[in-house]
């Protein structure tokens, strides 16, 4: 059986219309728009030439392992916040 690669421009498209079709609202989130953007960026690059397509392949990879990462991250932080006088008071850990 024989794969044939795929072009970033082919890996987006499939990408971004996947997920809008399965979840449009996701698009509201900023790391997910970003994400997409940074796909979009990547397959407008390689078109004009100006990088190869593994290493828009490897950009945008690395791309999604940032926001993942971050994602982690965030959802690490507890806050809280009080209210003293006509200020509140947001800790966060």
């Amino acid at each position: 059986m024989r794969i044939e690669a795929q072009q970033i421009q082919d890996i987006y498209r499939c990408t971004y219309d996947s997920i809008a079709a399965r979840n449009p609202s996701i698009l509201q989130d900023a790391r997910a728009k970003l994400y997409l953007l940074r796909g979009e960026q990547l397959a407008q690059e390689v078109e004009k030439g100006k990088i190869s397509d593994i290493d828009a392949k490897v950009a945008w990879q690395r791309s999604f392992v940032e926001m993942k990462t971050g994602k982690k991250q965030d959802m690490g932080v507890t806050c809280t916040s009080q209210q003293i006088g006509n200020f509140v008071q947001t800790n966060c850990d």
